[in-house]
């Protein structure tokens, strides 16, 4: 196992701060020790933290805007802020000579998460969360996924030449699908976690979800996994 993790940090209220912070130390019990490369939009800045991991700030000074706002026309972009984040995150693990594992700012993961995403990786390059079966039925998760890292350039390649996000037909969701069907003997879907979907079981072994409400969060803290 050698992943160096990357995120994005989109800023809006206090309330992400306090996120950010829990965040943090849910990827550090992992446990998580290396670096941490965090995308921060423009006035982002993600809250300094304890030893356990190095938060490497990469302030971008601007924000692409999010993927509905370049459908909508809102954004001129070609690619949105989260597609950009992934791909220059990519590249970043890569020139450190590791794995990109991606995990989302909003998304907390529980158990021995690394371990079990590397097993069910196995000889594959590539993995990441399956098809929703209920809503919002996306037609995969990208909260959390792993690249190996002599896969990183194929997987850049692949990504931008599927084509602009301004598409409703071509959602970077639709793109890890797509990059599958391409190489199916090298992409994998993991088997464990709820991404969006509802209702969570807390009993998991190994789980993880993101777009957490106030009522979950709250039940983490009864069941002190935050």
């Amino acid at each position: 196992m050698n992943p160096l993790i990357i995120t994005g940090y989109h800023e809006r209220t206090m309330l992400d701060r306090e996120f950010a912070r829990i965040w943090y130390y849910n990827t550090v019990k992992a446990p998580y020790r290396g670096d941490i490369y965090v995308f921060e939009t423009k006035g982002s800045w993600f809250p300094e933290m304890g030893s356990q991991a190095r938060i490497i700030h990469i302030p971008t000074n601007y924000n692409l805007g999010h993927v509905g706002d370049l459908i909508s026309g809102k954004e001129p972009h070609a690619f949105c802020g989260w597609s950009a984040s992934i791909v220059a995150g990519a590249m970043v693990a890569y020139n450190c000579g590791k794995d990109m594992l991606y995990k989302e700012s909003d998304c907390l993961a529980f158990g021995s998460w690394i371990p079990v995403l590397y097993a069910e990786l196995g000889d594959a390059q590539f993995i990441f969360g399956r098809k929703h079966q209920s809503a919002p039925w996306m037609p995969c998760s990208q909260a959390l996924f792993l690249i190996k890292h002599a896969y990183i350039p194929a997987f850049v390649a692949k990504y931008l030449a599927l084509g602009t996000d301004n598409d409703v037909t071509n959602l970077p969701e639709h793109k890890f699908v797509k990059i599958m069907e391409q190489d199916p003997a090298n992409v994998k879907q993991m088997t464990f976690g709820y991404d969006r979907e509802r209702p969570i079981c807390f009993y998991d072994e190994v789980w993880y979800a993101q777009r957490f409400t106030e009522e979950e969060m709250a039940e983490l803290r009864r069941r002190e996994m935050i």
